[in-house]
């Protein structure tokens, strides 16, 4: 953008990953003007979002440790992070939990946060409503608080799935029936003797992988349209 057409304050909706990143970003920006930023999440720490909040070890990265770095110009960035951390254990060949990778991303957002020179403010709310105005937009919060912002940034991650479609509805509202793989409720399934799991992805997968590190003895099955697991 032009100088003169450059914002003076953003408004991030979502601090998953994809926020926290573009966050990261206008931080480490060298501008003329000086910027406002205002992230908003409502359910997970910032930089963590749905796919880096499980707090179980056998929830790994997708790629090993040296294909991972949040500085372009420090490749090895996560790995010397892994080491200050104390987990000397892993090398760079190495796939770690998934909260690991979030705890990066919120420490290395906040080393930037602490050498810029721009405000960031954090919300744990809800953005509930935008209404954009002749000076701006305004970012209603679920709490009541109203953000102004020339810009809003919606980093909003991937939506809930959809319900399994199935003649008798009642049945979602149902303590058998849960609704999304990204649950927190695998513990309210693991005194029972059987488990449907819909969907064969890496979602299913990592049902799995957890019931079985937590000891589930019961039956699981798996239904998806074509059979298939994923490929290595």
């Amino acid at each position: 953008m032009a100088l003169g057409q450059q914002p003076q304050s953003v408004a991030i909706i979502g601090g998953g990953l994809s926020g926290a990143l573009l966050s990261l970003q206008l931080l480490q920006q060298q501008r003329a003007r000086p910027l406002r930023l205002s992230l908003v999440e409502r359910h997970y720490g910032i930089g963590r979002g749905v796919a880096y909040s499980s707090p179980l070890p056998c929830h790994l990265l997708n790629v090993p440790v040296n294909g991972v770095s949040l500085r372009r110009s420090e490749p090895h960035h996560f790995l010397h992070w892994l080491h200050q951390q104390g987990h000397h254990q892993f090398t760079a060949q190495c796939f770690v939990p998934r909260y690991l990778f979030g705890s990066y991303v919120q420490a290395t957002l906040q080393a930037a946060h602490q050498v810029a020179p721009l405000p960031l403010d954090r919300y744990e709310d809800e953005a509930v409503d935008l209404v954009p105005g002749p000076y701006g937009v305004e970012v209603r919060l679920g709490r009541g608080q109203v953000l102004m912002a020339d810009r809003v940034v919606l980093a909003l991650g991937n939506p809930a799935p959809g319900s399994v479609a199935i003649s008798n509805r009642n049945f979602y509202r149902s303590h058998r029936y849960i609704d999304s793989g990204w649950s927190d409720k695998l513990e309210a399934v693991m005194d029972q003797g059987r488990l449907l799991l819909v969907g064969m992805g890496l979602t299913a997968i990592d049902w799995i992988v957890a019931l079985h590190s937590r000891g589930y003895g019961g039956e699981i099955h798996l239904l998806s349209r074509h059979g298939l697991l994923p490929q290595p």
